[in-house]
This record gives C-alpha cells, sequence and structure tokens, in this order.
C-alpha cells in the first residue's frame, strides 16, 4: 500500500472501511503462556513496583511469539514484536493462596475493571481458590484496518514520536529538516493543494546530510503533525511491545501489602495478647504466597514493508 493509498483511504470517517473478520486478518497469532508470581508480603513490599510481578525473559520472546512467517534475523524478529497489536487477551484459568482481594494487570494496556476510588485492574480476584472460568480482559477497539495500515507503512512511527522520528530542529530555527518519507509530509502532500504544498516545503533544502531532507517551517509541521494524532492515529489502535510483556498483582486503592487493619490482626489471633498478634503478623507477612494464571493473548505482527516499494 502506497503512502496516497493508506491516506485517501483513511481521511475521513465516511471513508473508514470496517476491519475484516478475525479468521481474515493477516498474522493473527493466539499464545497461551503460563504466568507465575511467587513471594510473601515483606518481599513485595520491600521490592515496590518491583515486586509481585512476572516478566517475559526477552531472550525468549522471539521464540515465544514467533509468528512462524519465514526466516527474519534477530533485529527484524525485535522490530516486529515491538510493534504488536494485541486484539484480544484472556484469563482462562487462576490458582491463588492469597486470601485477600488483589488487582491484576499487565503493563501498556488499558483497565478494565475499576473500584470507587477509580484504582483500575483488568481482573480483580477476590479470594483464593482455583478458577476455570474464561474471562476476557482487553478486546482491542477502534479501526483495526487504518491500524495495520499504518504499522506497516511507517513501522518507525508513533503517536509520541511523531514530531521526532525523521526530525532534526536546529537551534532558534524557524524550521525543521524532515525526512522525505515522513508521514507528515505524506499527509500533507496528499490534502494540500500542490501549489500551496511547494510553497510550504523546501523540497530542494540541503538537509542534513545533503539528501532525502525537505525543510518545513516548524509551525506548520507542529500543525500537521497533530492533525493526524486528531484525525487518524486517534482511532487507531495502539501497538505494544510483546518482548516486554510484564504481569503484576496489588491490593486495590494504592494499600502496601503491610497494611494491615486493627480488624485483620484481630482475626489473626482472636483477641490474643500483643505479643502473639505480632507473632502472627509476623507470620502474615511471610506466609509464602502464589499466583499462577493461563494468559492467552491474541495478536498481530506487522509487515516491515520498505516504504519505498
Amino acid at each position: 500500500m502506497s503512502y496516497a493509498g493508506m491516506f485517501t483511504s483513511h481521511m475521513t470517517k465516511t471513508n473508514v472501511q470496517a476491519p475484516p473478520p478475525v479468521a481474515q486478518q493477516a498474522n493473527s497469532v493466539t499464545r497461551t503462556l503460563l504466568v507465575r508470581i511467587e513471594g510473601d508480603r515483606t518481599t513485595w513490599d520491600a521490592q515496590g513496583i518491583n515486586g509481585a510481578m512476572w516478566r517475559l525473559n526477552q531472550e525468549h520472546a522471539s521464540t515465544v511469539f514467533h509468528s512462524g512467517k519465514g526466516k527474519e534475523d534477530p533485529q527484524q524478529q525485535q522490530e516486529r514484536l515491538n510493534r504488536a497489536m494485541i486484539r484480544r487477551v484472556t484469563v482462562l484459568e487462576t490458582q491463588s493462596n492469597i486470601n485477600e482481594a488483589v488487582a491484576m494487570t499487565i503493563d501498556g494496556l488499558p483497565c478494565k475493571e475499576f473500584t470507587e476510588a477509580g484504582d483500575g485492574a483488568h481482573l480483580f480476584l477476590c479470594c483464593a481458590g482455583h478458577s476455570e472460568t474464561p474471562k476476557e480482559v482487553y478486546n482491542i477497539c477502534g479501526n483495526t484496518e487504518l491500524g495495520m495500515a499504518w504499522m506497516q507503512n511507517y513501522p518507525k512511527h508513533t503517536v509520541q514520536n511523531l514530531d521526532k522520528e525523521g526530525v532534526v530542529q536546529l537551534p532558534n530555527k524557524p524550521f525543521v529538516f524532515v525526512e522525505e518519507k515522513h508521514p507528515v509530509l505524506a499527509y500533507m502532500k496528499i490534502i494540500l493543494p500542490p501549489e500551496q504544498f511547494l510553497l510550504l516545503v523546501d523540497m530542494d533544502a540541503p538537509g542534513v546530510d545533503g539528501q532525502g531532507w525537505m525543510r518545513v517551517g516548524l509551525d506548520d509541521f507542529k500543525f500537521y503533525a497533530s492533525d493526524i494524532r486528531d484525525h487518524v492515529l486517534r482511532d487507531a489502535p495502539s501497538t505494544f511491545d510483546l518482548s516486554t510483556l510484564t504481569v503484576r498483582i496489588r491490593r486495590p486503592n494504592g494499600a502496601k501489602w503491610y497494611n494491615v487493619t486493627e480488624n485483620e490482626t484481630y482475626n489473626m489471633v482472636d483477641g490474643a495478647d500483643p505479643e502473639q498478634s505480632l507473632e502472627a503478623l509476623v507470620k502474615y507477612m511471610d506466609k509464602p504466597l502464589q499466583f499462577t494464571m493461563r494468559l492467552e493473548i491474541e495478536y498481530t505482527l506487522p509487515d516491515l514493508v520498505d516504504p519505498s516499494e
């Protein structure tokens, strides 16, 4: 798909086409992962943000999530994993001995459930035990076709780096140098009359290294970059780095693992003397805990085509 083909097909809502059925979407892959988190409240509290978490080994990410598409060099595999599109995440089964409410989250995905205090999670587990009831915790939203077209044509550009990747701004200058294949230039060329495009873009600028760069007014560039964010990327699903997949569990509403109410302490020892209460509290904090689940992820890896083709 050319730049022009992508933009003219998706710039207006009336032209946006519905995404094809999941079965017809290229490169859609499903993997089931076994996630296991072990420790105790004392350790998890001391580790802070790094406590009570499971993270995929990055060295094995390409083996776990590889789509099986031919032979790829490691760099290309990593680039595809960095730009994955998560379609659906389902918790198939859980097993836990944590006898209190905990929140399960996946870094980088929006939460699905919220407490009255606004604390979010993909899944709230209310008690210890075993559950084999599947729970869908994430499902893609937005224009999937547009998201895939953007991933294929502009694999290096995201909402965050759109005005930085392939852009050089000199100090105290009212213009920027932009790579000629930058999506902002492609967008401007499509929506502007040819004569106006030539007025705003200096196609003969020497650039940074002499070739492949165009000079654009700073304000004009920022305006059209913002326009892309508002009218194109707003409805396109965001991408996800599968190689950094991280699952966490925590107490809701920001509570610390060592926060124990007087009622909870009383229930541990049923009104015993303070020394027994302290022993019970230490036993409670040091009790070995485990949380295990089978996590099913459906995703798509982009084809990193050369935009010049």
